[in-house]
């Protein structure tokens, strides 16, 4: 079978791997649960044995993630891809207090480590399976907020298997030895995070990019961890950035408690950043969705005209106020969700909503967060945030509903 109908063929079986996954989860769609996030205050003496808290706190959904992942691995065999020989070749990009702490992740829950790994790999994994798995929208408004919020950090992560995966989402609170204290969201079993903040106030959260310039490099939510454990404002952790490998391609959106704010644009091969108020930018926003937005890097991803709606109208709603809100910032969020995606449940105001796309799968949103770095603390919504309340979160407790 040539590679090309191999991966028609594996996109094909993937997209029926995520709606055999979802089925028990059809009744959510009906009856949609209030889906509090499960937050865990991991405080261990070393990497390893934070990462057995984590894995004896969230042993069941560590487990059905770590089957969820098994389940897929028959696409790789298709695509004539050797699972170990892939979680092999990012090992050496993982620095090894994380490596440690996905040591100590499987025997807390007691499955193979090979399972963990694969997991905080997955992204890169599948990666050219199907053209954009990953869709988000996040935006960061650093001047015209409410009182002394100080900037806000939004964003809300719209992919296909989410149907399955939102039974085992955590928000994990890590208060590391001596170190940082780190506020992230992630699947259970994955030490690195698809959003977080730590206490110097800095926020970091990704949108995937498609792209052929791929290759080894530091798997994505080990990465967003990584950065956080290590620096405390935007200009240091764009240096960070820069000077690693990405194995694929992203968007990372950045900013902290002093105003910074930066959009981090990055394959296997190249990358740029595009700062708040500097190149054309706006002076008082930011937005980030799945495809790059400067000229220097549209070259290496293939235009999205959905991104650039999504875009457009998350602009548009930061610009109708001179006073922007925690609530207006939730309210961007449910209103800008990929409307590819959520077409059985939208929300009632969704800006964009193309319903010549209804007979697409119904997936939607695993998650939406926003941050306050200036105070410390998040607001999570664990589902399609025009159904689920935020939850507010800091490093001490979880409060909630907040909104």
């Amino acid at each position: 079978m040539r590679r090309f109908e191999r991966r028609k063929v594996a996109a094909l079986i993937l997209v029926l791997l995520f709606g055999v996954g979802g089925i028990s989860y059809l009744a959510w769609w009906e009856n949609p649960k209030n889906l509090a996030p499960q937050v865990l205050f991991l405080t261990g003496s070393t990497s390893y044995a934070i990462g057995k808290e984590y894995g004896q706190e969230a042993q069941t959904k560590i487990q059905g993630a770590a089957d969820f992942i098994s389940s897929a691995e028959p696409i790789l065999n298709l695509l004539g891809i050797n699972g170990d020989e892939k979680i092999a070749s990012y090992l050496p990009y993982v620095p090894q207090y994380l490596q440690d702490e996905m040591k100590g992740v499987a025997d807390g829950a007691g499955v193979p480590l090979r399972s963990i790994q694969a997991e905080n790999f997955f992204p890169e994994i599948f990666i050219g399976i199907e053209d954009q798995p990953v869709a988000c929208s996040q935006f960061i408004k650093v001047n015209g907020t409410d009182g002394d919020l100080g900037p806000i950090y939004g964003r809300t992560l719209d992919f296909p298997p989410d149907s399955f995966l939102q039974n085992f989402q955590v928000v994990l609170v890590i208060n590391y030895p001596g170190q940082v204290k780190l506020i992230g969201h992630t699947v259970a079993g994955m030490v690195g995070f698809l959003t977080g903040m730590n206490d110097h106030g800095l926020s970091v959260g990704i949108s995937q990019v498609t792209t052929k310039e791929v290759g080894n490099g530091t798997p994505v939510v080990i990465e967003v961890r990584d950065v956080l454990q290590n620096n405390s404002d935007v200009p240091s952790a764009v240096a960070y950035l820069t000077a690693r490998t990405s194995a694929i391609g992203w968007n990372y959106a950045l900013a902290d408690k002093s105003g910074n704010a930066a959009v981090f644009e990055t394959t296997h091969d190249h990358n740029n950043t595009r700062w708040v108020g500097v190149g054309g930018e706006a002076s008082n926003y930011i937005c980030a969705t799945n495809a790059f937005h400067s000229a220097t890097m549209a070259p290496y991803g293939p235009v999205s005209e959905n991104s650039w709606i999504r875009k457009r109208s998350m602009e548009y709603a930061l610009n109708s106020t001179n006073s922007f809100t925690l609530l207006d910032a939730i309210h961007v969020l449910r209103n800008s969700t990929d409307p590819r995606w959520n077409v059985v449940n939208p929300s009632p105001d969704t800006i964009n909503r193309d319903f010549r796309r209804k007979f697409l799968v119904p997936v939607g949103s695993l998650f939406a967060m926003i941050t306050v770095p200036a105070h410390g603390y998040a607001l999570v919504a664990c589902g399609l945030p025009g159904d689920q309340p935020f939850y507010a979160v800091n490093f001490e407790e979880v409060v909630g509903p907040v909104a």
